[in-house]
């Protein structure tokens, strides 16, 4: 091949299959990995629920004490899955499950006891955490 005065040789063809192939292997042996550890959001979609309440805490985990960074309600989360947690009361009824729940846009996942959450004490059709 007759290359132009100055410029570098080009690379060989070969390289660039070697390096394609090991980029296709790795990324063949990475894949399994990231599923198993997947977190729910990205395992499954969830199901839209509708909070009633208004300025309802969100917990960092499913207990009253956890830390709680933000507040929603009401209006429509994604809710990822359900656990057993602290028993929350309000007028509205009393529930020790709590969902995992981000908005529909995306956003950190947070826990909110299901007692804010129509739908009853567990939700039907969420699955457990």
């Amino acid at each position: 091949m007759i290359r132009p005065f100055g410029h570098p040789p080009a690379r060989p063809r070969r390289t660039a299959v070697l390096t394609a192939a090991a980029v296709a292997c790795a990324a063949a042996l990475l894949v399994p990995a990231a599923s198993a550890s997947a977190s729910p959001s990205q395992a499954d979609p969830g199901v839209p629920v509708t909070v009633w309440a208004s300025n309802v805490r969100l917990h960092n985990g499913p207990h009253v004490s956890a830390p709680s960074p933000a507040e929603f309600g009401p209006g429509t989360l994604i809710d990822i899955c359900q656990t057993p947690g602290d028993t929350v009361t309000e007028p509205q009824g009393t529930s020790s499950w709590w969902s995992l729940v981000e908005l529909p846009s995306g956003s950190d996942a947070l826990y909110m006891s299901n007692v804010f959450i129509k739908g009853g004490a567990k939700i039907a059709g969420v699955p457990d955490c």
